[in-house]
């Protein structure tokens, strides 16, 4: 009997852990968009990702895929850059090295908690997206009403910033990823087809986060944004909803451009060449270390510019770990694809693959070395990497797909 009541107590105490774990991981997704302030989300991290973590890790660590290539893909770049602190001038050192190694037993822990989650709970990808659209389409219209009530109008010629995170890039590059996944729920989610209200309360998100991301000015999900909607309205789509959608985004065009006319976001595209100068600034910084950058330090000018990053996680890998990080790099990316579009054809892997897409996109324009404390560049590149590497390392050992339930994965199919 006491043997029993030990074996019992142990079961409880995991299944505690799992659950906090569960729980843990949608509040930290959704805090991107629905705290305000940075310290909320690396808080929720720490507390409920990390410490779980720590509890659970003797129990699960014999069972971790340790040796998997899929692992040792994902761990190659965050380690390598975190060595390459090591031959980094100690002038433009302001963090040692065991912050860069903190940083890579986070995005260890992030994997763990996804990979232990995702086996537990089959359904766990779909309430992560769900949640999102729901917590999303809930900012937007919160950050129009802000930017509405701040301003007394609607119609200036002034950012919109964002409730959640006081800056018009991140706001945009945000929504963009919401979009994407509302695309997705809405032309591929066979569940949701049948039901009117989902649809319009789909639609109303979508054209949310088309307005939010027109009000803050942002340039970057102009170019990315078309390219997605336009395969995710034509990848398997019927030929009405096709022409619907089509209507409905040249209308919301013609309505924003025709009323926003003071906004003149087609001047900002001129920007874009500050990024080519920051990324001949990088390469230029090198000096001859071409093969293994200048190593990774927390923060260092682009020359004369004044800004600490080149805006494009691609050059700022390089310019930090040479050519090895950007081959690592790029290693990286393509392996990620190359799993999501190979799993099966089913909607979690489609929505993993929207969503990194929308990241990697947007960090071209945007980002910086990835090796960074829970942020933005978590939100747009580690989170969807890791969804896709626990769903495959649990695919690889016998357990589910990304999300497996309830039939969602033959949403696509049908």
């Amino acid at each position: 009997m006491h043997t029993a009541a030990k074996t019992n107590f142990a079961e409880k105490y995991r299944q505690a852990i799992y659950k906090t774990l569960c729980a843990g991981l949608l509040l930290f997704t959704n805090s991107f968009l629905v705290f305000p302030e940075v310290s909320w989300v690396k808080s929720t991290f720490y507390w409920l990702i990390l410490f779980p973590c720590i509890l659970l890790l003797p129990l699960e660590i014999r069972r971790f895929p340790f040796k998997s290539k899929a692992f040792l893909g994902f761990m190659a770049l965050p380690v390598y850059l975190c060595i390459s602190h090591l031959w980094a001038s100690q002038d433009e050192i302001t963090r040692g090295f065991l912050f860069f190694l903190k940083q890579i037993v986070f995005l260890f822990t992030l994997l763990f908690s996804l990979w232990v989650t995702i086996r537990q709970n089959r359904s766990f990808f779909l309430q992560l997206t769900s949640s999102l659209v729901v917590s999303g389409a809930f900012m937007a219209f919160i950050s129009i009403a802000q930017h509405i009530f701040i301003n007394g109008d609607v119609f200036v010629y002034k950012e919109l910033m964002g409730f959640s995170t006081n800056d018009s890039n991140k706001a945009a590059a945000f929504h963009s990823v919401h979009l994407g996944l509302c695309c997705c729920f809405l032309f591929f989610n066979t569940a949701l087809r049948k039901s009117i209200n989902a649809k319009f309360l789909l639609t109303i998100a979508i054209a949310l986060d088309v307005a939010l991301i027109y009000l803050t000015q942002a340039k970057g999900p102009w170019l990315i944004i078309p390219i997605v909607c336009f395969v995710l309205v034509m990848y398997k789509s019927t030929i009405s909803t096709r022409i619907i959608t089509s209507l409905i985004v040249a209308s919301i065009t013609a309505i924003v451009t025709w009323y926003f006319k003071p906004i003149e976001i087609l001047d900002g595209m001129f920007s874009y060449r500050i990024r080519v100068t920051l990324v001949k600034e990088s390469i230029s910084q090198m000096e001859g270390n071409f093969l293994y950058g200048l190593g990774l330090t927390y923060k260092l000018p682009v020359s004369d510019t004044g800004l600490t990053h080149s805006h494009n996680i691609f050059a700022d890998s390089f310019r930090f770990g040479g050519i090895i990080a950007l081959l690592l790099m790029i290693g990286q990316v393509l392996s990620i694809v190359w799993l999501q579009v190979s799993a099966n054809d089913n909607l979690n892997s489609f929505m993993a693959f929207v969503w990194f897409f929308v990241g990697v996109g947007l960090l071209s324009l945007y980002g910086q070395q990835v090796l960074t404390r829970p942020g933005y560049i978590w939100f747009l590149y580690w989170i969807p990497a890791s969804i896709t590497i626990a769903g495959y390392l649990n695919r690889s050992n016998g357990h589910s797909s990304i999300c497996n339930g309830d039939g969602v994965n033959r949403s696509l199919q049908s």
